[in-house]
Order: structure tokens, then sequence, then C-alpha cells
């Protein structure tokens, strides 16, 4: 199998999407083997993950099994707290993460690398690489690879001249060299140009170039359709020159994660299964041992239990007949395997090897069997107004409205509150505000309790454990914006004026349900039981990564679609959760 790598058009996307953290703010950088981290504020807290020679992709939860490596202490100093602007080199695979005079440099192509530099000098990198024409490492100036046409800024002089100077033996191979676009998106521009890919570059006219020229330029601004094709290659537009396999994403950050999960999962279960199948082999050589030397191991535990005898004098017996005593135990000099219990007959300590002999052959054959074959649909966006912030549907169908931030509270506050409205808030500090939308019966009793528990599970109560939580509810004429005098109120913050009304020990708990249909799937929040597939998760200490895997797996257990990890992410409270069917 071919190693997976993203091309620089699937970079040159990917940085578009990820515009939205420019001028976020560096507030942690936390290092795993071969792989950086930055914790970056822009209006919520986001990991920009960095995989040399690989990948970057965003994500909200925090990486486990960090080290801090003396690379990682240099970054945390030099960018802890600036701002910072993300960018691509040109056609390169290189990403810049860059603030005043320092940048971050992440080279994804080859082996890779991650360079601190500042002023154009080379502070420290995470690998020594010494190539023909540069070397990277500590107190170098950083010299940027041979450089090539920056297509994504490239006039028609610009592209025409790469194409017509390429030595290749064809326009797909100059396609994919002299323009950085790699074979996939090579092989594209072709199809769509209806120019024979196996053409000499020499023998392009005019007409020809052009065309390619334009085809190029349509595919640099058609909307985004991501994709991973035939479970081997990343497309970030449809692609259209084959009719494979392929399953879409929502972004092309979700499509790059899972492009490069399975992957690194595949070679981390192949390790698993080593590891099972080297003990299962220790353990079948020692019971052999065992059963053919029963009476010399009870002649062992025999001279390691003589209290007649001194220490040292049993240790020598033992020695002399290739034992060796440690606590307890009698173990084999030529085989460390072999570790006998002492205190216990022989016969027990065979039969407990033969418990863990049994139970790590069941634990392969069932990584042995195959999995179901889960299905991959896109999720269904809400296009409604409201779907920028949390929402959901009462068991009446009144529409319950949450922040997700202060700038999300004021603004439900001011622009989307109506005088039929209701207005809630947790009574903690860390609480968001929600908003109860009549329905056709208008707003009952059992609509505001259900709100309460939706407003209550995403306040700060949650992540600290708490079972349940008094929230209010008010008229949005009692909620002023500005404090009384002599006061102060925080970002965010609102005055209640008048008497509040109390749900008194509100529940935390969700509901997260998945609806499957033609066009994909849709997962929904409600404080009530759905009427589909779904899981009720509660604060709990289990950690938010294995409650998410968790979700997906029983998703994909009762439709057979497996769900965006991301999505599942979205809906989840701050904090650590226990879950149920």
């Amino acid at each position: 199998m071919s190693r997976k790598t993203l091309s620089s058009f699937d970079l040159f996307r990917l940085v578009g999407e990820l515009s939205f953290l420019d001028n976020g703010i560096i507030r942690d950088v936390r290092s795993r083997k071969n792989e950086l981290y930055l914790l970056i504020f822009k209006g919520e807290e986001q990991w920009l993950r960095i995989i040399p020679g690989k990948y970057i992709a965003i994500s909200r939860n925090k990486p486990e099994e960090t080290a801090e490596y003396p690379f990682t202490l240099r970054v945390k100093n030099a960018l802890s707290g600036k701002r910072v602007h993300i960018s691509m080199h040109g056609s390169d695979r290189i990403i810049e993460i860059s603030s005043d005079n320092v940048k971050i440099i992440a080279e994804l192509f080859s082996n890779g690398n991650i360079s601190l530099v500042s002023d154009g000098v080379i502070e420290m990198s995470m690998f020594i690489r010494r190539y023909v024409t540069r070397t990277v490492s500590s107190g170098e100036k950083y010299a940027y690879p041979s450089e090539k046409i920056d297509v994504f800024s490239a006039d028609y002089n610009n592209f025409s001249g790469a194409l017509s100077s390429s030595k290749t033996e064809s326009v797909v191979k100059a396609i994919a060299v002299e323009l950085s676009l790699g074979g996939l998106y090579a092989e594209e521009l072709c199809y769509r140009s209806g120019i024979k890919k196996d053409k000499k570059p020499s023998e392009l006219d005019e007409s020809d170039t052009r065309n390619l020229f334009d085809c190029f330029m349509s595919m640099l601004s058609e909307p985004e359709k991501p994709s991973i094709i035939a479970k081997q290659s990343l497309a970030v537009i449809e692609i259209k020159h084959t009719t494979a396999d392929r399953d879409y994403f929502t972004s092309i950050n979700e499509a790059v994660t899972e492009f490069f999960r399975e992957s690194i999962n595949t070679a981390e279960k192949q390790t698993k299964k080593e590891k099972i199948n080297e003990a299962i082999s220790e353990y079948e050589k020692a019971l052999d041992y065992m059963n053919s030397n029963y009476i010399d191991i009870e002649d062992a535990i025999t001279t390691a239990s003589d209290s007649k005898t001194p220490i040292e004098g049993r240790r020598s017996m033992l020695s002399e007949n290739g034992w060796n005593l440690d606590g307890k135990f009698i173990v084999r000099n030529d085989d460390k395997n072999v570790k006998i219990d002492v205190t216990v007959p022989v016969r027990k300590t065979i039969s407990d090897y033969y418990d863990k002999l049994k139970k790590l052959k069941s634990t392969m054959q069932k990584k042995d069997q195959p999995h179901p074959a889960f299905r991959k649909i896109p999720l269904i966006k809400e296009e409604s107004w409201y779907s920028k912030f949390r929402w959901a549907i009462t068991s009446n169908g009144c529409l319950v409205i949450v922040g997700k931030d202060s700038n999300q509270n004021m603004s439900l506050l001011e622009k989307h509150t109506d005088k039929e409205d209701l207005v809630l808030h947790a009574d903690i500090f860390g609480s968001p505000f929600g908003v109860i939308k009549p329905g056709k019966a208008g707003i009952k009793k059992e609509d505001i309790e259900e709100a309460s528990s939706i407003v209550a599970a995403y306040s700060s109560a949650w992540k600290a454990g708490a079972g349940n939580i008094d929230v209010y509810y008010v008229k949005p004429s009692q909620v002023k914006k500005g404090a009384p005098s002599g006061e102060y109120l925080k970002k965010g913050a609102a005055y209640i004026e008048g008497k509040r009304e109390y749900i008194k020990d509100s529940q935390l708990g969700l509901f997260i349900s998945i609806y499957v249909s033609d066009k994909g799937y849709s997962l929904v929040v409600t404080a009530h039981r759905p009427d589909s597939a779904h899981v009720l998760i509660r604060p709990g200490n289990k950690k938010r990564e294995d409650i998410i895997n968790k979700i997906i797996k029983i998703f994909a257990e009762n439709t057979g679609v497996l769900v965006s990890k991301d999505a599942v992410d979205k809906l989840l409270p701050p904090g650590k959760a226990s879950l149920s069917k």
C-alpha cells in the first residue's frame, strides 16, 4: 500500500478552511512523539495537530500522553500568548504559523520536520535533516526547497511556461510535478479539459494550454466536496474522472483526520496483534515446560520453602538447578516467563496460565473477526438561523436555543428574543443563557423543565460533576444588559430585574439521537426520550474521547451508519461524562 499524503491542492484548500484561526492566540503547546499540538483560542479553543511529513488538522479534544520535550518548551516560550497567522508557502507542502518575526515552519513532505524560526534563522528543529541543497538544523538560516511555480497565484503565462519547459514525458506528469498538483488532480485536470494525459508537453498548442488553465482556475474556485476515494485517495472537490466508491465528509478537516486515522489505527492494531501473538507464544512455551517438568518444579518449590535452610543456601541449590528465587516466586534462569508461586500448588499455577492463554486467544479471535460494513453518509446540516447556537426541540414542539459563549449569549438576548419567549439561566457562575420560543400550544411547564435540563447541562455544573442544579427563568423584559448603578457586569453577563421563577433540582442529562434518511443522517439533542436510536449522557468520570467513541459505536451497531467524530463532539457538554443506551 502506498504511503498516504496530502497534495499541495489539498493543503491549499485546508488552509483556507482553517483561516478562521487567523489572529487567534496560542494558549498552550504540547507534544507527543513526532507530533506538535498548539492550543489556539479564537472565540473558542481548538487544538491544532501537526504531524510532520503528513498533515495538520484541528480538534477540540486535548491530546493525551503528552511530554514536554526541549523543542516543545522552546516553542511555548516563543509563542505563548501571541496572535498567529496560518499560511502556506507557495505551492510547497509547507505550513507557516507566524507571529511577527517568529514562525513555526512545518514541512509536510517526505519525512517532514517542524522548525522554530526567528528572523529567518532556525532556533531549533524537531529533527536535524540534511539534503543536497539545504540543511535544517539549529543555527542555520532556514532555506526553502528549490522553488517551483506557485500555481495558486500563477497567471496564464507562468502556467503555460511551466508546462512548456517540462522535460517529463506526458502532460499528466508535467501537471503533477511542475505544477505540484499530484497525480489525482493532474488526472482530473486532463479529464475535464479533454486533453489526452499521455500527450507530450511539447505537443500542447495555445488552445490546449488555455483550456487546461481555464479548467484549473475553475477547480481552484470550485465549492469544496471533501471525500475519501476507494479508501486510498483524499479529494477536496468532486472528482469526476473516476467512478470509484467514496465517502463524503462535511469538512476538509474531518476528511483529513479520517483519512490518516485509518492508516494510523491500522498500524496500531497490527502492533497490538503482534504483541498478543507474542504473549500467546510465551504462555504456550511456559505451559509446555511446566507440564514436562512437573516433578522438578515441585522439588524446586520444596527447596525454596525449606525454612530450616538459610536463604543463601536455598538460592545456591536452586541456582544449580536453573532457578532464581525472587520473593515468593521461583523463576527459570533460561526463561523468565516460567514464574512459579511457591505458596500455591503447581497445578494451580498451570491452571492460571491456561486461563490467561485462553483469554489471549479469545481476544485475538475477536480482533481477527471482520467488522460490520458500516456506511459513511453525509451529515445533514441544519440551515436555520439558530443552527449556529446550541438548540433543541421540546416534546411539545418549543424551540430551545442556548448560547455557546459570551458573544452568543449577548447575540441571543439582543437579537433573537421576542416578548413571548422565556429566558433561562442556571443558578451557577458559568451558565449560558437559554431561550424558549413558544410552539403551537404555547410554552407548558414540561417545556420549561426540558429547557432547564439543557441549559443546566451546558453550564459549569456539568464539568463540576453535579447531578442536578436549580435553573431560573424570566421574561425577556426582565433581562437588562446594563448593570445597576455602582455595579459591574462581565462581558456576556446580564442583570435580571424582578422576580425569578425556579425549576428546582433540574437534572443534568441529555439524549443524543440519530435520524437517518436518503439524504444522510442528523444528530439531535433533547431532554426528553426520543423515538429513534439514542444514548443518554450524564456527568461522570469517563474521558470525552471514550464517550465519543462509544456513541459512534452504538449508533453504528444500531443503524449501520458511521457518524462523524466532530459531529458528536460538538454536541457534548464540557467535561467528563457517563453513558447509557
